[in-house]
């Protein structure tokens, strides 16, 4: 079976949980929302716009020193990637509710774990006062 890019961060989350390392629980839902955005781009009735930010989303995931790079924050460091994959996945769930649930693959509720998510990730990224320069990064400020 040939590996992805989703197994990556499965395997480098899984690397995080058994190091006993402190890290923010909720990016072990990370995985799940990476798939949700990938899978979400095969259908079809998905509009032009909704593209666009999916695809933001993940080309961020692939920019090696982003707005909380890994190298730096260790775990922490994939806050900025949820917040933004939530902020998305969050969009698509408003406009299409049933292919987003249809889609997704987590053990919990797609609601709840983008609850938790953007929470958690949210509240870093404002502690450290880079949450707006990680959406006007994107292009994504309001």
């Amino acid at each position: 079976m040939e590996r992805t890019y989703i197994d990556y961060f499965k395997d480098d989350i899984k690397t995080l949980e058994d190091s006993g390392k402190e890290f923010d629980r909720s990016v072990l839902n990370f995985p799940d929302l990476i798939t949700l955005l990938c899978n979400v781009l095969d259908e079809d009735v998905l509009d032009k716009e909704s593209r666009v930010m999916v695809h933001v989303a993940l080309g961020y995931l692939l920019i090696p020193n982003d707005i909380v790079p890994e190298d730096v924050y260790g775990a922490y460091g994939y806050m900025d990637d949820m917040y933004l994959s939530c902020l998305v996945a969050s969009s698509l769930l408003k406009k299409y509710p049933e292919i987003v649930k249809k889609l997704w693959t987590g053990d919990e509720s797609i609601e709840k774990v983008l609850d938790l998510c953007i929470f958690r990730s949210e509240k870093f990224l404002e502690e450290k006062g880079l949450k707006d320069k990680l959406l006007r990064f994107c292009g994504l400020e309001d």
